[in-house]
């Protein structure tokens, strides 16, 4: 299968995110999730630098916990008989409104955590971890802002808007940069065993109810690499061949070559909804990540990249010649947009923090100024602008 680059906000700990348990794990943070998997998990310690390894060898970790009212002077008792250690002011424990500072032995981190009256449980330790989209953007109220409407009527998921990206460039043939707009179709159990089976089963494309020669559907997977090595040996994520609705694609394999054609090179034009051969995300009804029987498949189709500016100062734009853009070499381009606009809202598990927005993407590192690019966003009707470059010298940074 061809592995394409599942778009996140640094690498992947996606497995600590999972091993909170579950009557607690909404009540963590990232940072304190991370921090008791790697309590519960010496082997994942290997590269911490001292300061974080001295947090998590710690009998006691240093938290903050929101409760749902100001505690009373026999609760604190209470919560001091259970091991926590207040600090006090004045021989009165410190908090603001109904968030104390403490200190918790880390074998009462759960069960303080399982108490009703606990909202939130927080380390006042920050190590640089970079939590993937999924955990990122709930943290944001992102997903509970598209259930909004601007003054427009327009759901609050960067539909109508336009944003620049400064950047290194970007992937035009990702499948996270096209919206859902295309078909609505049928998959064919060919061998109608209640199982999607890849490379066997169709799509039925021409909607005649049958399965034709043209119609194989496949899939190519969203995968993330902890390129860190954060524990340990670097591991690739999601490199497992099974289809999963939220984390992959499906494609329909027209030619029967077992390999998604796309691209120039492959005869495919800017006209050609995805570029290439026709790629699909699933209607999840039963939300069970897989793809059963009567479920519906939607094509993907328009490019959520308006133009791009590339090197030479040459432009493309939808429509037009977007499918010939520069590649994106260093790949953070492509991750940055995925951040901003990436994948299909609910139905993908990484989908970005806008994901109805246009992308506009400059590619600022092949030598194009900016003092050229910022008209150049206006001239396209950004309504954002990021940048994604700079330091502490040499540049000015408003």
């Amino acid at each position: 299968m061809k592995r394409l680059r599942v778009l996140i906000l640094g690498f992947s700990i996606i497995a600590l995110m999972a091993s909170a348990a579950p009557a607690s794990k909404d009540k963590f943070n990232s940072s304190m999730r991370f921090l008791r998997h790697l309590k519960q998990a010496p082997a994942s310690r290997t590269h911490l630098d001292k300061k974080m390894l001295a947090a998590v060898q710690a009998d006691k970790a240093v938290v903050t916990v929101k409760f749902d009212h100001v505690l009373s002077s026999a609760e604190i008792a209470d919560y001091e008989d259970l091991g926590l250690s207040f600090y006090r002011i004045d021989g009165e424990a410190a908090r603001t409104r109904a968030i104390y500072p403490v200190k918790v032995p880390w074998s009462k981190i759960d069960e303080l955590a399982g108490r009703t009256e606990v909202l939130r449980l927080e380390s006042t330790y920050r190590p640089a971890i970079y939590p993937t989209l999924d955990v990122s953007r709930p943290e944001i109220e992102a997903d509970s802002a598209w259930t909004r409407l601007d003054p427009l009527g327009l759901p609050l998921t960067g539909k109508g808007m336009r944003i620049a990206d400064f950047d290194t460039g970007i992937d035009v043939f990702h499948p996270s940069f096209f919206y859902a707009d295309g078909d609505t179709l049928d998959w064919i159990d060919t061998a109608s065993n209640g199982v999607f089976n890849p490379g066997s089963d169709g799509v039925d494309l021409n909607k005649n109810g049958t399965f034709d020669s043209n119609e194989w559907l496949r899939f190519f997977e969203g995968w993330t690499y902890d390129a860190a090595g954060l524990f340990g040996v670097p591991v690739w994520t999601n490199d497992d061949n099974m289809y999963q609705t939220y984390w992959d694609w499906l494609y329909a394999d027209m030619n029967g070559n077992a390999r998604r054609d796309f691209g120039p090179a492959d005869g495919y034009t800017d006209g050609d909804p995805t570029f290439g051969e026709p790629v699909f995300i699933v209607l999840d009804d039963n939300d069970n990540g897989a793809l059963d029987p009567g479920e519906k498949l939607v094509a993907l189709g328009t490019s959520k990249i308006y133009a791009t500016m590339n090197a030479a100062s040459v432009e493309r734009v939808r429509g037009t010649d977007l499918i010939d853009s520069d590649d994106d070499t260093s790949g953070h381009g492509t991750a940055v947009s995925g951040i901003l606009a990436g994948g299909t809202p609910v139905r993908h598990k990484f989908a970005g923090i806008a994901p109805d927005a246009e992308i506009l993407a400059g590619y600022y590192f092949s030598g194009v100024p900016i003092s050229y690019l910022i008209p150049w966003a206006r001239s396209q009707q950004a309504d954002v602008m990021l940048y994604e470059f700079g330091g502490f010298i040499y540049e000015f940074l408003d």
